[in-house]
């Protein structure tokens, strides 16, 4: 998930790992999409007929379902981290475009572990099937201006996650924050603390 980039620098790899298996889900939307596109090309080159609607519906159809199934299956997230300049960059790659934000990383920046509120999880039993909440450990790269997500990890890879926090941290020479807290209170946005204080508020 990380590796060496260049002599003062690491590339978080994938930082939305923990995701990965969404990108399944973007499949049927490409195959729907490519179901309207066939129906498209038969009005077009197999004398189809279609009705005025057809002409209009179709083509918003198809990219309905081929925009998003597009994005879930080809959408990959790294973020650079470059000691010698002192930037973040985050870089989404759709494969015939990469789109790049740069973040300037101060030395009051630091890397900080917090656990937040994930997916419920089904956990089937010898005679009941429960809902359980699950939740994830976000590490954040927190600049003057924002979080800038790196990665994601289950609740119980907490070693991972620090392992990752301290070597992002130790290319800018930040600290690592560790506000992970187990069995506290949860803000609207699924973060968990010890108490709502004012850093913690969820804004308005």
């Amino acid at each position: 998930m990380l590796r060496q980039d260049g002599p003062s620098g690491v590339v978080v790899v994938d930082s939305l790992g923990k995701l990965g298996a969404a990108r399944l889900f973007g499949l049927p939307f490409v195959l729907a999409g490519l179901y309207f596109l066939y129906y498209i090309s038969v009005g077009l080159f197999g004398g189809g007929g279609l009705t005025i609607a057809g002409w209009i519906l179709l083509p918003l159809m198809a990219a309905a379902f081929l925009v998003p199934g597009w994005l879930l299956l080809v959408v990959r997230k790294r973020v650079r981290l470059d000691g010698a300049a002192r930037q973040a960059v985050e870089e989404w790659d759709f494969l015939i475009y990469t789109h790049r934000k740069r973040s300037e990383v101060a030395t009051d920046a630091h890397v900080m572990l917090r656990l937040q509120r994930g997916a419920r999880r089904h956990v089937r039993g010898p005679v009941f099937t429960h809902t359980r909440q699950g939740f994830l450990i976000h590490v954040y790269l927190v600049t003057r201006k924002q979080q800038i997500l790196l990665a994601l990890f289950d609740e119980d890879a907490e070693s991972k996650a620090h392992d990752l926090a301290r070597r992002a941290a130790a290319v800018f020479a930040i600290r690592v924050q560790d506000r992970i807290v187990r069995g506290g209170e949860i803000t609207q946005g699924g973060v968990v603390v010890e108490r709502l204080g004012e850093g913690d508020a969820d804004p308005p």
